[in-house]
């Protein structure tokens, strides 16, 4: 910005020569101390993946193929900008790094092997969600793998083609009667159908194998919720909020089943709390101010809560100012 001003002062000034160098000179000054800092963090996401593939038991051998594969592209397509210019470490720079982490690799016990089925079922999923089920149906026709099993599951109830999406799902949970994965799919075809209970068994069994997964959890919740199970829904709902304190999905929902259940001031704390999260002021002051006028006086825990949610109100105001 200053390089800027000084720019066109220069060329007020009868210098537009002299001008256009020092904004010219200034932006490309800009843009190198910014490409310096995505740099560094791009040798510290390196050097994360490095920690995390050892602390997991993984090699980083796969690491130093990929980057040799990248190297050889970027060689035979002539594709690599000075080094000033460009977002990422050299190329040459990130495999001798990782071939440094290699010699220490011999001290660390790195014994497993890549899941690859779990890897290729991680791909069919994505690719499901990111394209359109023409796309997934043609990509995965000829192929009679789990996995292309999954994303013809996926494209079909994306078509709304829900009896043959569920068709596909239980195939694949008749193999793997225990998977939570194919258990959480099978669960959410029947909530789709609008056969909540069935959906809620499946999505039970899924929770029990994978209990610290919370998008499985939240899955259960919600159809808990549709289903007007309230109390259990609940239950699941504030382990949710206590494994993710930030989520504002979360508390939402637990202000609209206090809601149903009649219970207006923890309905509207809760929708407070979430207009807080995301830093809605105006509607954090109005629920606030009609869960004053409905919250049980006389229960300390809502008090406390209503005086909490108060003075986090009275944090933001002073901090946008």
């Amino acid at each position: 910005i200053l390089s800027a001003l000084a720019g066109i002062g220069a060329s007020v000034a009868g210098a537009p020569s002299a001008g256009g160098a020092l904004i010219v000179g200034g932006q490309a000054l800009a843009t190198s101390n910014l490409l310096k800092f995505s740099r560094s963090q791009e040798w510290q996401a390196d050097r994360i993946a490095l920690q995390t593939l050892n602390k997991n038991g993984y090699s980083a051998k796969g690491l130093l193929s990929f980057f040799n594969e990248l190297h050889s592209k970027e060689l035979l397509y002539n594709r690599v900008p000075p080094p000033y210019l460009i977002t990422h470490p050299l190329t040459t720079e990130r495999i001798n790094a990782v071939r440094h982490h290699l010699e220490q690799e011999e001290k660390i016990d790195v014994k497993k092997k890549p899941d690859i089925k779990a890897f290729k079922r991680i791909q069919a999923k994505i690719f499901a969600f990111s394209h359109t089920p023409s796309q997934t149906i043609r990509k995965y026709r000829k192929q009679e793998t789990d996995d292309a099993e999954l994303a013809r599951a996926i494209a079909y109830a994306l078509q709304g083609k829900l009896n043959k999406s569920l068709e596909k799902a239980k195939n694949l949970l008749n193999k793997s009667p225990n998977d939570p994965f194919y258990l959480e799919l099978v669960g959410q075809i029947y909530v789709d159908k609008g056969d909540l209970e069935n959906g809620i068994k499946y999505l039970k069994r899924a929770v029990e194998y994978e209990n610290e997964l919370p998008l499985l959890r939240i899955q259960l919740a919600e159809a808990l919720m549709h289903a007007k199970h309230y109390d259990e829904s609940l239950i699941n709902f504030r382990r949710l909020r206590n494994d993710l304190p930030k989520w504002p999905i979360v508390v939402r929902n637990m202000g609209i089943i206090y809601g149903k259940q009649g219970l207006l001031g923890l309905s509207h704390l809760a929708f407070a709390e979430e207009a807080l999260m995301k830093e809605n002021i105006p509607d954090a002051k109005l629920h606030l101010r009609l869960a004053k006028q409905n919250i049980d006086k006389n229960n300390k825990k809502e008090t406390q809560r209503f005086d909490f949610l108060s003075a986090q109100l009275v944090l933001k105001e002073e901090a946008k100012k």
